[in-house]
């Protein structure tokens, strides 16, 4: 998968799920790992490892965004597009 990929999986995803648009999803910003509440705790637990561990690799580069929507909270991991936050995430599937 190229940064180019993400991005354009990060636009559909924005799409789908009815995100904001304004705070450059899927330009500035990529989707690297969604949760939410309805899923397994495997999933929760994957998801706050892999926060804790790019916020401590590149904190400047790393957001945890919640958005909420139909009484629930879904958590985005969003890195920030051309930085080395992507070109780390991005080597774990090369």
């Amino acid at each position: 998968m190229t940064e180019s990929e993400l991005l354009e999986r990060s636009r559909r995803l924005v799409l789908q799920a009815r995100l904001p648009t304004t705070i450059g999803l899927g330009t500035t910003w990529v989707i690297g790992l969604a949760t939410s509440p309805h899923l397994p705790p495997v999933a929760n637990e994957r998801y706050e490892a892999a926060l804790k561990e790019y916020r401590d690799l590149f904190p400047e580069d790393v957001v945890d965004f919640p958005h909420i929507q139909r009484q629930r909270t879904n958590r985005y991991l969003l890195l920030r597009a051309g930085s080395p936050a992507v070109e780390h995430w991005l080597s774990r599937f090369n």
